[in-house]
């Protein structure tokens, strides 16, 4: 069953039925969401090219666009999780959505200052999470390589 027929049937047959939207507007998305029988849910609702400048005005309209294009109702959506850049802070406000940071990236860019992951230096600890960091990278852009670690 194609996405769309398949997110309208599901939320018509309850009105109680309360959606969380996630919006990553700069890379691509990661959505988790559990239905009321605590079944996961991860439907990507849209992947849009944006055309305009990205103000909150327009992130707001095109988040509306895409939620009403999967027949989700204004009040089904409980929030809109996002990456809490300044961009995005705003825009589920302007739907009449909670605005949510996501409480990982703001746990990640915390860890990352406390620990000057993000300065040029040569600590210890920079070092390790820098050869982390590439190690995950190599398998993760290398099907042959995480078959080959798998084995």
């Amino acid at each position: 069953m194609v996405l769309e027929t398949k997110l309208k049937s599901e939320t018509a047959s309850d009105d109680q039925t309360k959606i969380a939207l996630t919006s990553d507007i700069w890379t691509s998305s990661t959505n988790e969401a559990l239905s009321a029988n605590w079944k996961l849910h991860t439907p990507v609702l849209a992947t849009v090219k944006l055309e305009e400048q990205h103000t909150a005005d327009y992130l707001a309209q095109q988040l509306k666009l895409t939620a009403e294009s999967c027949s989700i109702q204004q009040e089904q959506v409980s929030a809109i999780v996002h990456d809490g850049a300044a961009i995005v802070k705003d825009t589920g406000s302007r739907n009449y959505w909670k605005d949510v940071s996501c409480a990982a990236h703001k746990l990640r860019l915390a860890v990352t200052s406390a620990l000057a992951i993000d300065k040029p230096n040569n600590s210890a600890v920079s070092k390790c999470v820098g050869t982390a960091s590439w190690l995950v990278g190599h398998f993760h852009h290398s099907a042959l390589a995480t078959n080959e670690m798998l084995k």
